[in-house]
């Protein structure tokens, strides 16, 4: 089971947390968005995870894979700002290596300007969630659960993926969700780190 635990800068763009009756967010904002990791596995590239297939089989060619490294990560750029609600995770099954774990997930209005997840975490405007332990909801009752949902409730345009401690990235799908609205207005631009 993982632990998820939501942060934000000061002067970070997050959103008030939403009503639990709510519905579902509507809309997957980062399918067949631009997308790109710190390096590729075996040929399988980062618009992998953005292309709909959730099945997380290596052999199907449906997964994106990085270089096991310090610094390694995945991102997309949704092409506008736009609330962001939850990320939904979908796991390699097959033929990836180890098991994700301890991963941050980031959002921001800006570019990412840090390659080390621990620097990205201090960048100014920055939202993040750390999910701590083997990722897996185990909701489905599955030994080892296919997918994580990670509730973050910010605004951004770009995301991304990036093991705490480094390592690779197995990546069946990544689902960026949201409410179905007009881009949001860009902030200011902000100075510092």
């Amino acid at each position: 089971m993982a632990f998820v635990l939501l942060f934000a800068l000061v002067l970070g763009p997050v959103l008030p947390g939403a009503d639990p009756g709510d519905p579902a967010p509507a809309v997957n904002w980062a399918l067949g968005a631009p997308a790109r990791q710190s390096s590729t596995r075996s040929g399988c590239e980062a618009a992998r995870a953005v292309d709909g297939e959730r099945e997380g089989e290596r052999a199907a060619r449906s997964v994106a894979l990085t270089k096991s490294e310090p610094d390694s990560f995945w991102e997309v750029d949704l092409g506008a700002v736009r609330e962001v609600e939850e990320i939904r995770v979908f796991l390699c099954r097959e033929g990836c290596g180890a098991r994700l774990r301890d991963l941050a997930v980031f959002v921001s209005e800006e570019p990412f300007r840090h390659g080390a997840a621990k620097e990205t975490m201090l960048q100014l405007g920055v939202s993040f969630a750390l999910v701590w332990g083997p990722l897996g909801d185990p909701a489905d009752g599955r030994e080892r659960a296919e997918r994580q949902t990670i509730p973050i409730r910010a605004r951004g345009r770009w995301v991304r993926l990036q093991p705490v401690e480094g390592g690779s990235l197995a990546l069946a799908e990544v689902e960026v969700l949201g409410p179905a609205s007009p881009p949001l207005p860009t902030a200011a631009p902000r100075g510092g780190r």
